[in-house]
């Protein structure tokens, strides 16, 4: 379906002709499959809405083998982290056990992967789309030899079958319905084939799409986004900061440092200093449940940091590295940040917050030159 604007989808929603969202497991990624935490957990919403969460089969069993691949490496550090943290304490075997048993447990990857899912499904009341009963072998042959989206001519033809299945499963089972489905995902061919298609329509953003869901998100969007502006809502500043604070200290960075002869670097502290809205303030409402009172949101802020880093500096020397010096530098810089949050009560009065997460932020930090002080 040719691309909609937002307020073509959002009255698409208010006449009942699109009532479905669906997201591709490249999503699920990006949101580093918090299933429980974020705006996945989020999506619990439509639960009881009349709006229905729909993923092909194909998508989950991705997302699971994906999810069990995931919760596997973070075993393994665990399990090396454990096994170091016993010799350097020299602490005993049945105290060992028991830390191993008490986190790994005797649960496979495989086995938590499933398990969460179907919590996930669950939760979010999930319609899981059986791909084997809606799409011919013939349809997708054809798709291919006409090398039409998702298996365009110059891209990788990776993981494209999977691809096809799925978004022809979604395409026939939103035209089985009679009802236009919004397919969240940012893969240029799934856009290409949505935008083709007469009942898939493409947004590349999860909580963009779940804001079109919302009666009067962009104007409660809007009026909050000026309470900010105009600095009413100093306990919601000082709850997000309270948040980053404590994130920031565990938080996984690259550092971009320059030198003139090789070095290690090791993170040693992040220190939360200063968070900024953005000029002006933009806020995305995703969510809402007006028997509770609770309005969700998300939005983009600049985080200030101060990271302290120590830098070991070695020349090779032939086949030796000899240790030209140490040094303990700390540089303060800004990384951009996505967070939600909850608001309890009124938007333009007073209200509580809670739920304060941080969805994604910046992976790199600018430290700058350094050297060793020789």
């Amino acid at each position: 379906m040719p691309r909609m604007t937002p307020s073509q989808v959002e009255e698409a929603v208010v006449h009942g002709e699109l009532a479905a969202l669906s997201i591709d497991a490249e999503v699920f990624a990006q949101h580093g499959f918090a299933l429980e935490a974020g705006l996945l957990a989020r999506l619990r919403q439509f639960r009881e809405s009349n709006v229905s969460l729909v993923l092909a089969d194909v998508v989950v069993d991705d997302v699971k083998e994906r999810m069990a691949a995931q919760i596997a490496a973070a075993d393994q550090v665990f399990t090396s982290a454990a096994r170091g943290l016993k010799n350097a304490r020299n602490i005993g075997e049945d105290d060992y056990d028991t830390l191993q048993s008490e986190t790994v447990g005797s649960e496979t990857p495989e086995a938590c992967a499933a398990r969460r899912f179907e919590e996930f499904m669950r939760e979010t009341g999930c319609t899981v789309v059986n791909a084997g009963e809606l799409v011919s072998s013939g349809v997708l042959l054809s798709d291919y030899l006409d090398r039409k989206p998702p298996f365009a001519a110059g891209r990788s033809q990776r993981n494209r079958l999977p691809d096809a299945i799925a978004l022809h499963a979604l395409d026939s089972f939103a035209e089985s319905c009679e009802s236009t489905l919004l397919v969240v995902s940012q893969d240029r061919d799934w856009i290409d084939y949505c935008d083709a298609s007469d009942w898939l329509v493409c947004e590349t953003r999860l909580d963009e799409a779940m804001a079109r869901f919302q009666s009067r998100a962009q104007f409660d969007a809007a009026v909050f986004a000026v309470q900010v502006q105009d600095g009413k809502t100093a306990e919601l500043n000082g709850e997000i900061g309270q948040e980053l604070a404590g994130f920031v200290k565990t938080m996984e960075i690259a550092i971009d440092a320059g030198a003139q002869v090789p070095f290690r670097c090791e993170v040693e502290r992040i220190e939360f200093k200063d968070f900024v809205f953005p000029d002006p303030p933009s806020f995305t409402l995703v969510g809402r449940d007006k028997g509770e009172g609770r309005v969700d949101f998300t939005t983009g802020i600049e985080v200030s940091l101060d990271v302290t880093c120590r830098f070991d500096f070695q020349v090779n020397s032939g086949a030796a590295s000899i240790p030209v010096g140490t040094v303990h530098e700390t540089r303060s810089g800004v990384v951009p940040f996505e967070i939600a949050f909850s608001i309890f009560g009124d938007l333009e009065g007073s209200f509580e917050v809670d739920d304060i997460e941080v969805l994604t932020h910046g992976r790199r930090f600018d430290f700058g030159p350094v050297a060793p002080r020789i």
